[in-house]
């Protein structure tokens, strides 16, 4: 092999380095489900994803290497997203043994949910039993419902 050639492989290797090690190794692109749930995720007045689980993503995402796609659309069309591969993560989803047949979930909790019953202020509500016989409106497919 001659001097010249020795150089031009070795500068097509140095090349071919700088080139895949100009791209993370893991640099992936997450596609995120996102709905208005404050203050853990929403849109902001500018049209910004925010809340509590956008930052904590965007921290994760930092240290992975990883590239956020969000994709605004209510709770019950995520689910379907979610089951379609058509999103690869959605927030602020509770657990249920139906769901986890599905779904994989962390096995820490990020945040504690819990539901509200709102009624008008001339309907006594102290306990579910009250609601007994009451007509009910629900987030579909929420887990309360």
């Amino acid at each position: 092999m001659t001097r010249t050639s020795k150089a031009w492989w070795f500068s097509a290797l140095v090349g071919f380095i700088v080139f895949c090690f100009s791209f993370p190794a893991f640099s992936r692109t997450i596609r995120v489900g996102v709905y208005h749930n404050p203050p853990m995720v929403f849109q902001d007045a500018g049209g910004k994803i925010t809340g509590f689980y956008p930052r904590l993503l965007e921290y994760i995402a930092q240290k992975e290497g990883w590239t956020i796609e969000y994709r605004f659309d209510t709770f019950s069309n995520h689910l379907q997203h979610l089951k379609n591969g058509e999103i690869d993560l959605l927030t602020c989803i509770a657990y249920s043994s139906e769901r986890a047949r599905m779904f994989d979930f962390s096995e820490e909790t990020v945040w504690l949910n819990w539901g509200t019953v709102y009624t008008h202020p001339s309907i006594a509500i102290q306990s579910f039993l009250d609601l007994n016989l009451q007509k009910i409106f629900v987030v579909s497919n929420d887990i309360y419902h």
